[in-house]
């Protein structure tokens, strides 16, 4: 009997326009899918411009792919709805599949990413937080950043730039040949104003790669993938330029 009150119940719910609330659990992606070939990052200083005041494009799949990943890990559903003021500074990031058909766009409103449901998390978490940094790190990269590998990602410096341009990495697990395990190679090309450039490798594997010094014009910066300046772990994703 008590059963079947509840299912009247909502039956007349349903009949006279009751919204009947969805389960808050239920989760929606923020993805249609994970293959994607191309990332364009756009801020915006308030939220009206149509004009980006900072961008950054890149086709590095490796690092594409670990963004979709980190931004699919956050909670979807956001608990809490805002209007946001017109001075909110707005990035949008432009996902684009192989054809580039149909992008998938991701905003981010000051700090906090915007969710599949269109509300915010209320509660930041380390994970959205730190995102968030990277993200804007690869509009501003300079000195002393925890910058993510992304290849064409370049750090300006008044002698030139430092870009990194990629990475070889090598099981070395061949029949027959000595075990040593994994080693990496990161790679850099430093350019002066004059055009001169210069691959700069940096290897690791059985051992923590070391800091590199580079010499842009007359002046000496040093290549950090290990620690950073102050003491911050880099490896394996990250990467920070010194004077």
């Amino acid at each position: 009997m008590k059963i079947f009150f509840i299912l009247l119940i909502i039956s007349f719910q349903a009949h006279c326009g009751v919204a009947v609330k969805k389960n808050p659990g239920a989760s929606m992606s923020w993805f249609p899918s994970d293959q994607f070939v191309r990332l364009e990052i756009e801020q915006f200083s308030t939220l009206d411009s149509k004009k980006a005041t900072m961008q950054f494009k890149t086709q590095d799949a490796a690092a594409i792919a670990q963004l979709v990943t980190r931004i699919s890990g956050l909670p979807s559903q956001g608990d809490k709805m805002k209007s946001p003021s017109r001075d909110t500074v707005k990035t949008s990031l432009r996902f684009y599949p192989e054809g580039e058909k149909d992008s998938s766009l991701i905003e981010i409103y000051d700090v906090a990413f915007k969710t599949p449901s269109t509300g915010f998390n209320v509660e930041i978490s380390e994970a959205e937080k730190k995102l968030v940094q990277d993200i804007r790190s690869l509009l501003a990269p300079g000195l002393k950043k925890k910058l993510l590998k992304v290849v064409g990602l370049s750090v300006e410096v008044p002698e030139g730039k430092v870009t990194f341009v990629g990475n070889i990495y090598k099981k070395n697990d061949e029949p027959g040949m000595p075990t040593i395990g994994p080693t990496n190679e990161d790679h850099f090309e430093v350019a002066d104003k004059k055009g001169a450039t210069e691959i700069i490798k940096i290897y690791s594997g059985q051992v923590p790669p070391q800091p590199k010094a580079v010499k842009v014009g007359k002046n000496t910066y040093t290549i950090n993938t290990f620690k950073s300046s102050t003491g911050e772990s880099l490896y394996d994703s990250y990467f920070e330029i010194t004077k």
